[in-house]
């Protein structure tokens, strides 16, 4: 079993072209130029338009602050805190509003091309069952993860992932809302998620 573990903290931000905020890329699997998944923590730091991902899905969760408006045009999502997490067409592009200052986001990008997936708060969820190729576990909190029966710590503002593990997975604590994620990929786009 391997176990890798990404703080958010250890990796240097980079600027958006559009000023509007910065982004720290914790993983982009299994290569950083062509990557079928991509994990990151945002800065949002202004109103502005979000990126186009042609053939991208994206989930997009608020760590921090008061949260933001998604402008897609044919729809609006208020996503704030302790919310399930938004998903959406990469090429849709919202425009992106501040509620109330600066927020702290976790964005979780899939080639749709490469395979199926999805992120779920571990409120709703509280047992990850054994079986996609590659799983993960971000979280806002100090936290154990028991990898069957194996207690392993996972510090605040942290992502571990595996793709080797075929153990069950279940935090120790039950966190609340908005505090923890699981996430999750099969290259296979017929297989379907847990």
């Amino acid at each position: 079993m391997s176990l890798h573990t990404v703080a958010w903290q250890a990796v240097p931000p980079a600027p958006w072209r559009n000023g509007g905020g910065q982004t720290r890329e914790l993983l982009a699997w299994p290569q950083a130029q062509d990557w079928a998944l991509r994990v990151s923590v945002a800065d949002i730091d202004q109103d502005g338009p979000f990126s186009a991902f042609a053939g991208v899905q994206r989930w997009f969760a608020v760590l921090e602050g008061e949260g933001v408006g998604l402008d897609f045009g044919h729809r609006f999502e208020r996503v704030q805190r302790a919310q399930p997490p938004v998903v959406f067409d990469g090429q849709d592009a919202p425009d992106c509003g501040l509620i109330d200052g600066p927020t702290r986001d976790l964005n979780f990008m899939l080639q749709t091309a490469q395979g199926r997936g999805r992120m779920v708060d571990v409120a709703s969820e509280a047992r990850w069952p054994a079986g996609p190729l590659w799983r993960a576990l971000y979280t806002q909190s100090d936290q154990v993860l028991l990898c069957g029966a194996t207690p392993v710590a996972v510090a605040a503002g942290s992502l571990l992932w595996s793709t080797d593990d075929h153990q069950d997975w279940q935090l120790a604590a039950y966190p609340q809302a908005g505090q923890a994620w699981w996430l999750c990929f099969n290259p296979e786009p017929s297989r379907t998620a847990p």
